[in-house]
């Protein structure tokens, strides 16, 4: 999970996920949207303030909203058909899906 906001190129790394699942095939996505709030939490909250991961881990710059994840997909034949909000619970220290898109997301596609 959360790799695609850590690659160099994503066009590239999702034309190979495309080509690496076979027609009708499952794939699942999670990664970080591009927002302020997303900013907040995934960079000043969990590097600087909770010390979650370390400094420089993310890249504002490389989050990825989910329209253009969805684009990206469907240039490489792969049909998105779910998208949901996950969401980190500190209090019992799991993930939740929620609608909510701002800040983690996760899709479900498939190879067309």
């Amino acid at each position: 999970m959360e790799v695609v906001e850590h690659v160099q190129n994503v066009s590239d790394f999702i034309g190979s996920l495309g080509a690496l699942v076979k027609p009708g095939g499952a794939l699942f996505i999670s990664t970080i949207n591009k927002t302020a709030e997303s900013y907040l939490k995934a960079i000043i909250a969990a590097e600087y303030i909770l010390r979650w991961v370390p400094l420089g881990t993310h890249d504002w710059e490389k989050f990825l909203p989910p329209e253009d994840l969805t684009s990206l997909l469907e240039r490489n034949e792969v049909k998105v058909e779910n998208v949901k909000g996950l969401s980190y619970r500190i209090l019992n220290q799991s993930w939740e899906e929620v609608n909510d898109l701002s800040v983690n997301y996760i899709l479900y596609a498939h190879k067309k």
